[in-house]
């Protein structure tokens, strides 16, 4: 099996073996009780989904150019008229960039065993707009963007984003618009562990790759929080969101699964770190 495919049947034995208290070494062989031989068959299932994948996944492991023209075009041409005449691009667009996702996803549960088995399709955000409170009346997003996050993108929990947009992309992740409850939770742990926090962020690897969003900071340190720690500015920060920009170049280079995935390997330890204080 390639690497891909181990990665996946490793995840779903390390999952059952976790979750089921089976035996790994029960699922690599048939078993005459029905229960394991169940788990046995779904492996194998697994296995020649894995094969068949492989075999059509032509756009797997990058983004296609196609991608980010039809975004763009979207951005120039954003009625429904338009969109509905051009819903075949759409989906190749989803398809390609779920197919990206599939293997981050992979990729991802090898450094962060906390994750677990999801799909695509339940991190990826809905292209749709919400007008109804909106003075903008546009009907589409003109990016595409998904939350591998435990659970996909509804998720409570710390995780990691992707973007694509033209001239716009990048890579992020941590919490974005938490509860209240979720925050204090956070600025809490932050306060009660300083040196280990920016141990993190202040690391010359995180540095290299992210810089904070702080365009949405409160004025004042929030209630409860005495002024003068050394990390202040941090506890003002309305979402924990550093952000490693992507240009199109960047973005479109066969090595960009590779990239994203060094990436967000060095903002584990940040998720880490906001998942304690959440759970």
């Amino acid at each position: 099996m390639s690497s891909f495919k181990n990665r996946l049947v490793a995840q779903l034995v390390e999952h059952v073996t976790l979750n089921h208290g089976v035996e790994s070494s029960i699922l690599s062989e048939p078993t005459k009780n029905h229960q394991l031989g169940g788990f046995f068959v779904f492996r194998q299932i697994l296995i020649c989904f894995c094969a068949n994948f492989e075999k059509n996944a032509t756009m797997s492991t990058q983004i296609n150019p196609t991608t980010i023209e039809f975004l763009s075009e979207l951005k120039e041409n954003n009625y429904r008229e338009w969109f509905q005449e051009n819903k075949n691009h759409y989906t190749l667009a989803t398809e390609n960039f779920k197919q990206v996702l599939l293997q981050l996803i992979a990729g991802i549960n090898e450094f962060d065993k906390s994750l677990g088995l999801i799909e695509p399709a339940d991190c990826l955000f809905r292209i749709y707009r919400d007008v109804r409170f909106s003075p903008n009346k546009q009907p589409y997003k003109t990016n595409l963007g998904a939350y591998i996050a435990i659970g996909g993108r509804k998720s409570t929990f710390a995780g990691y984003y992707f973007h694509i947009e033209p001239n716009a992309s990048f890579l992020s992740g941590g919490i974005y618009m938490a509860p209240n409850e979720i925050m204090k939770r956070i600025r809490e742990e932050i306060s009660d562990n300083v040196d280990e926090f920016l141990k993190i962020v202040e690391s010359k690897n995180f540095k290299k790759y992210f810089v904070f969003d702080e365009t949405e900071k409160l004025k004042k340190l929030p209630r409860g929080f005495e002024s003068g720690s050394k990390v202040d500015e941090f506890l003002k920060l309305k979402h924990i969101t550093p952000f490693h920009e992507l240009s199109n170049t960047e973005l479109l280079k066969p090595n960009i699964l590779e990239h994203a995935l060094i990436v967000y390997r060095e903002m584990y330890p940040l998720i880490a770190f906001l998942n304690r204080a959440i759970k």
